[in-house]
């Protein structure tokens, strides 16, 4: 499709099927993540969920039903790290599965041998590059506090990190962020995070979810929760890592404020 085409449409999107000033209203009452942003920003944000939750499929997942606020609660979280990237960035995303709560998928692994082994994990969300992403709407419903716990937040940073082909903490990166400096300020903050949880630092005295320490995708994902949700948590335990992610999702202006 012409670029040109798809913003006009777009356009129409927003003039024709805006959300609602009670529902936004709503969204904001019970994200308060979305208080830093300035008054700009939050129009742009309302404009591209309005867009994501038109143009992409929500299916229920076991007995969810999805209405309205539950669609544009999701798609404003969703446009949330893409906010000064663009919506283009998550043009992989054509499908959200919302489960009312926790899902349990079949996990296939392969070991040494080459024997694939078949396993159940319970999970508030999931996503894999070409795939939908998933998402338990209790887990979603309840990432308000500020905790650093966003699982549509931390899904969509898997999306952003599989534009490349790959999911592996390295995703396509604006001009003028260097590659090699990206790598090494994520690898010691690592290597701390793994020496504290190595010491038998509780899990909740660690400066990140000891997740993160999975996999290098889950250490972004992970790290980006935290930019969004606790954005002065992170700037204080690893300054370089919030140096990367703000250049990287390009602000928001008012995060920091």
């Amino acid at each position: 499709m012409f670029d040109w085409l798809r913003e006009r449409r777009r356009r129409r999107l927003v003039e024709d099927h805006p959300i609602p000033d009670d529902r936004w209203a709503t969204i904001l009452d019970r994200n308060p993540l979305l208080d830093r942003l300035a008054d700009t920003e939050l129009d742009h944000l309302r404009h591209m969920a309005t867009v994501f939750a038109r143009e992409r499929f929500f299916e229920p997942g076991g007995e969810m039903v999805i209405d309205d606020l539950v669609r544009e609660t999701i798609a404003t979280l969703a446009c949330l790290p893409v906010l000064h990237l663009g919506l283009d960035w998550l043009d992989a995303l054509r499908t959200v599965i919302v489960y009312p709560g926790e899902f349990t998928p079949e996990i296939e692994e392969m070991d040494e041998a080459g024997v694939v082994h078949v396993r159940r994990e319970t999970r508030s969300g999931e996503a894999w590059h070409g795939g939908p992403m998933v998402l338990s709407w209790e887990d979603v419903a309840a990432s308000g506090p500020l905790d650093g716990y966003n699982p549509v937040v931390h899904e969509i940073a898997h999306v952003l990190d599989g534009r490349n082909g790959h999911v592996n903490g390295f995703p396509p990166l604006p001009q003028g962020i260097d590659s090699a400096r990206w790598t090494r300020d994520f690898e010691a903050a690592w290597d701390h995070l793994d020496r504290l949880e190595r010491t038998g630092v509780p899990d909740e005295d660690l400066p990140l979810d000891p997740y993160a320490l999975e996999a290098p995708e889950e250490f972004f994902a992970v790290a980006t929760e935290c930019f969004f949700e606790r954005p002065d948590h992170l700037q204080a335990v690893f300054p370089e890592v919030y140096r990367q992610l703000q250049a990287f999702y390009r602000g928001p202006v008012a995060l920091h404020a």
